[in-house]
């Protein structure tokens, strides 16, 4: 019986981690205006020029350094790239 607890709590655990940031974000900024941030705009900058491909992987490999690197690297990493999103169409709303 100990275990079954256990167990339920760790998935419950889980799902609230997962689905938490999401739903913050929903909440936050609604499901019309995370749709209107996130669709595609033509424009001439560094993200609008980039493969998709490399995007992925870029994204992959900053989360892998963060991961397995010192605390503020993977912090100085998340503002760089924060800092980027700048330069997107109405990169200020989308920050």
């Amino acid at each position: 019986m100990n275990w079954l607890i256990v167990n339920l709590i760790s998935w419950l655990l889980f799902f609230f981690g997962a689905a938490f940031p999401i739903l913050i974000v929903i909440r936050a900024i609604g499901l019309t205006g995370f749709m209107k941030i996130t669709r595609f705009e033509n424009y001439h900058t560094f993200y609008y020029r980039m493969n998709p491909f490399i995007k992925i992987m870029l994204g992959i490999v900053i989360t892998v350094v963060a991961a397995l690197t010192i605390w503020w690297i993977g912090a100085l990493m998340t503002a760089v790239v924060l800092l980027t999103y700048l330069t997107l169409k109405d990169g200020k709303r989308k920050f």
